[in-house]
């Protein structure tokens, strides 16, 4: 008892309650960033028909659509000197009429059976694509065969087109970022180079272009041995064969051979195209790169997106995030028939055109002094990215591989690229982007030469400029 009432009356111990620890509200919590999927671009089937075209399929079964891709050897290259833009007008004609059916009968065919046909002019490259479904896959490749192997070039639809294009010519002339590419174009390849003009021509050649010379240019260009079809869809290779087959077996023709394309002339200076009245700017600066066999090209590519191939690349942080000169900045490598180069671009408001283009080529003048890890790793994330997005969908698998068949690179170099991008260091992209001349940059600035001319001889008073006009 005594025991007891000694505990009783020592005095207890109260533990203070424990505090409730909150959770963690759900976004605040960073997800676990896993290691990025180990995609490779899926490598098409390759076959030939037996006229001697070749075929890349790669199959995407599912929804039952098809997109088909005809490339052919020619493009604006092709185009006679004294007559830009022909090659453009004859293939437009392609879907404007063929074989029995003028241009509104044609026309109606594609409406009733929901397909879409189409031809375009790249450098050295036509380029014929068809979407369609499964089910009418079949009446596709028929009207898409009567369009490149008996297109009609009825006078009254010749002059009805001619007018559109010399529309779209003077609308052309109302863009400056238009105006710029072309100016940059005509002196980097240089005179007389077959891929210095605008393939869309100008107002005088399409006002001459006749019915026969648009016959004539059709014919020297297309022959099945001269083309080669991707295409990606809900198609298996018996099927796509088989249909090919009897859509194109009667093709022929006897086309002229492709034209000998030099090196670009690859000029230097510095060029000034007026606009009156323009608020903006555009500055458009060219220099000599790499062409696609180049062992530096792949890497060069992922230095460009440091550069100014992403929101977040150097350029675009510049230009517009910290000075506010601009709403975005560009920069990409490219490279064609006897060419490679690097281009960088922007709009920029016109009262600041100097100094954003100081901007400019200090930021060109310095990706050839390289870049480091934490770069390289975006530009590498950019690559996959890319890749995924061009074999998301069967059109852009088609486009994809239509790009590299007009490169004339083999049906697994988009892989290969990918995987050249992959394995890519710091040194190999930094060696690349050694090898740029900055000396060697093509400048153009297309602007209000009232408000611009002032600026530039301040801030740029060394440099010689010359007067371009439209």
């Amino acid at each position: 008892m005594t025991f007891f009432l000694a505990f009783l009356a020592c005095p207890k111990t109260v533990e203070p309650p424990v505090a409730a620890v909150a959770a963690p509200h759900p976004l605040d919590v960073r997800p676990e960033i896993g290691a990025p999927a180990d995609f490779a671009p899926q490598a098409p089937q390759v076959f030939t028909l037996d006229n001697g075209t070749t075929v890349w399929l790669v199959e995407r079964p599912g929804l039952p659509l098809v997109s088909v891709r005809m490339v052919l050897g020619g493009g604006k290259a092709m185009d006679p000197a004294d007559q830009p833009g022909l090659v453009n007008f004859s293939d437009t004609m392609l879907t404007h009429g063929a074989g029995d059916l003028n241009s509104t009968a044609f026309a109606g065919a594609l409406e009733q059976h929901a397909l879409s046909l189409w031809a375009n002019s790249g450098q050295a490259t036509t380029w014929v694509g068809l979407e369609a479904t499964t089910d009418t896959l079949e009446v596709g490749l028929d009207l898409m065969a009567s369009a490149v192997s008996a297109p009609r070039f009825d006078a009254e639809e010749v002059d009805r087109v001619r007018d559109r294009l010399i529309g779209e010519v003077q609308m052309s002339l109302d863009s400056p970022a238009t105006v710029a590419r072309w100016v940059a174009d005509s002196f980097y390849f240089g005179e007389d180079h077959p891929l210095a003009h605008p393939g869309i021509g100008n107002q005088t050649s399409l006002t001459s272009i006749t019915a026969k010379d648009l016959k004539s240019s059709w014919s020297a260009r297309f022959a099945p041995e001269r083309a080669t079809f991707v295409v990606s869809g809900d198609v298996t290779q018996v099927d796509l064969k088989a249909q090919l087959e009897d859509s194109f077996g009667d093709w022929t023709g006897k086309p002229s051979p492709l034209p000998e394309i030099g090196p670009a002339a690859q000029a230097s200076g510095y060029y000034l195209v007026d606009n009156p009245g323009a608020t903006q700017s555009v500055l458009r600066v060219v220099l000599p790169g790499w062409q696609a066999d180049d062992p530096h090209y792949v890497p060069a590519t992922l230095g460009s997106v440091v550069l100014g191939g992403t929101f977040t690349s150097r350029l675009n942080r510049l230009l517009r995030e910290e000075k506010g000169y601009s709403y975005g900045a560009r920069a990409g490598v490219g490279a064609g028939p006897g060419y490679g180069r690097m281009v960088t671009s922007s709009s920029v408001r016109g009262d600041v055109t100097a100094l954003a283009l100081v901007d400019m080529l200090a930021e060109v003048e310095r990706i050839t002094q390289g870049i480091d890890a934490a770069e390289l790793k975006k530009a590498q994330g950019a690559a996959i990215t890319d890749a995924v997005s061009a074999m998301e969908s069967r059109s852009s698998i088609a486009a994809s591989l239509a790009g590299v068949v007009a490169m004339g690179q083999s049906p697994d170099r988009m892989a290969m690229e990918l995987q050249t991008a992959r394995n890519a260091s710091v040194s190999t992209v930094n060696a690349a982007m050694a090898t740029l001349d900055t000396d060697a940059a093509l400048i153009v600035v297309v602007g209000d030469l009232s408000v611009i001319q002032p600026q530039l001889a301040d801030v740029l008073p060394d440099v010689n400029w010359t007067v371009v006009e439209k």
